[in-house]
């Protein structure tokens, strides 16, 4: 009796140790799960920089920063996110949106990945001094270009159509061109299309850009309306503070008030 006593002490000792080691490696386990993810909550919240998160946990966050986007672009851009693929987004245009060491373009490029690391791949493309027309018949909008964006953000040249006589008619089948250019690389484009800045004492030229706004609110593309932040007179001295010399272009104020606008759009922080 003695010894079967013993036995069962024995087995019964076993049986308690084993548990008890059982029991510390689940806690443990545990608490290494939880770390992991207090860690990345914590690095999301103090770098705002949703290139932290991977996967489908990168979608609610996306959500929140694209909701001033148009869905099927938003749409679009979370599911590269979740697939962990780069979107390419092109910036095309005069040399409005490049001039200046502080220009929009560099303003939004340098905020976009503060945000979103590098889940986008920003490429901008300046055509100097050329109208439509040209850029069209010379195929310039594709020239020596490496990529096939997913995303165009295109300026199409209305300013120099305007000094060179061209109607806004001709001008909107010139950029309905270039966009089927575009389209013909990339049939799901997403096409965002915007005016460059406002003239200072411009008359002709704001009815050309109303004409370019109602062809595009009409379309399937969207219009990125930044006139709206810009002073409203035109013959202002408000505006004519935001611009260089002779209209040349935006000047480091207006470069601010239009990167605001498009950052804005691509980056919900309401």
């Amino acid at each position: 009796m003695r010894i079967l006593a013993f036995i069962i002490f024995i087995i019964c000792s076993i049986t308690l140790v084993l548990g008890n080691l059982h029991w510390k490696e689940k806690l443990e386990n545990s608490s290494a799960v939880g770390a992991a993810v207090n860690e990345k909550a914590s690095a999301v919240e103090e770098g705002s920089d949703i290139a932290v998160t991977t996967g489908s946990d990168i979608v609610p966050l996306l959500k929140e920063r694209l909701a001033f986007l148009p869905f099927g672009t938003s749409s679009f851009i979370e599911e590269a996110a979740s697939n962990q693929q780069t979107v390419e987004l092109l910036i095309l245009g005069s040399e409005a949106n490049t001039m200046g060491s502080k220009s929009w373009t560099k303003l939004f490029q340098e905020k976009m990945e503060d945000t979103y690391g590098n889940l986008f791949h920003i490429t901008v493309k300046e055509i100097r001094d050329t109208s439509s027309y040209t850029v069209l018949n010379e195929g310039l909008h594709s020239e020596n270009l490496e990529v096939t964006p997913d995303l165009l953000i295109l300026e199409p040249f209305l300013i120099k159509d305007n000094s060179v006589g061209i109607k806004i008619e001709q001008s909107i089948e010139h950029i309905e061109m270039i966009i089927k250019d575009f389209k013909s690389l990339n049939p799901e484009l997403h096409v965002f299309l915007q005016p460059a800045h406002p003239l200072h004492g411009g008359q002709y030229y704001p009815r050309d850009v109303e004409k370019f706004r109602e062809f595009v609110e009409q379309s399937e593309y969207t219009y990125i309306n930044h006139w709206q932040v810009w002073p409203e007179d035109h013959k202002s001295a408000e505006l004519e503070a935001l611009l260089m010399a002779e209209n040349a272009g935006p000047n480091d104020k207006g470069h601010e008030i239009w990167a605001e606008y498009v950052t804005n759009l691509f980056i919900n922080e309401e």
